[in-house]
């Protein structure tokens, strides 16, 4: 691929990810703002070890996107989303169901996305998301949640690389605590953070070992 078509394409995707990353925030419908969300995660996967980079206001913008919905604070999230309304939403099932699709779908981003613009650049923004991450495992004790939360943490920190030093000391306990778990899936999880947590920052958890 020449250059004048890499820039060209550079363009399209960061449009394309701006535009989707507005939808997400902004739609009334819950599970269109779902499916925006896994379509931005594909994106942000195939990006990865490629020369597209993300500009600094799109990756800004699906930071506060992600935040938003963390935090409920989108469009969909709003009460007469989950019900019809006047929204027109075609969701009709259980609440819970669908906050729960949100915060994944949501969380689900910030490995890809930190993978992709580098750990030194986003990890000061994500970190308040991590530690919201963690305060949803301990209030919602769920498998599916407890592994998902292990799983998403352990995706940052892969993403993130030698940039997530500074928070290793606080998700090396976490995630042991996690290897004793009865669920195969959150053990599974944790191991593979600590993997990662291994391979990114072993000087600041040799301690441990």
């Amino acid at each position: 691929m020449n250059e004048d078509d890499k820039s060209s394409l550079n363009i399209l995707i960061n449009s394309t990810l701006a535009n989707m990353s507005a939808s997400a925030r902004t739609d009334s419908d819950p599970l269109v703002t779902v499916a925006t969300l896994e379509s931005i995660e594909l994106v942000l996967k195939s990006l990865r070890g490629r020369e597209f980079p993300i500009e600094g206001k799109v990756w800004a913008s699906l930071l506060v996107t992600i935040d938003d919905i963390l935090n409920n604070k989108a469009e969909c999230q709003e009460e007469d989303c989950y019900d019809g309304g006047d929204s027109g939403s075609l969701f009709t099932g259980d609440t819970t169901e669908i906050e729960g699709l949100l915060f994944e779908s949501a969380g689900s981003l910030l490995g890809p996305l930190a993978a992709v613009v580098g750990g030194a650049k986003i990890l000061s923004s994500i970190k308040p998301m991590m530690t919201l991450l963690i305060k949803k495992m301990m209030t919602c004790k769920t498998v599916a949640n407890h592994s998902f939360v292990m799983g998403t943490l352990a995706e940052i920190v892969e993403g993130c690389g030698q940039a997530i030093s500074p928070l290793a000391t606080d998700l090396y306990p976490l995630f042991m605590r996690g290897l004793s778990d009865k669920s195969d899936e959150v053990s599974s999880n944790s191991v593979y953070g600590i993997g990662t947590l291994a391979g990114a920052a072993v000087a600041q958890i040799s301690w441990y070992m």
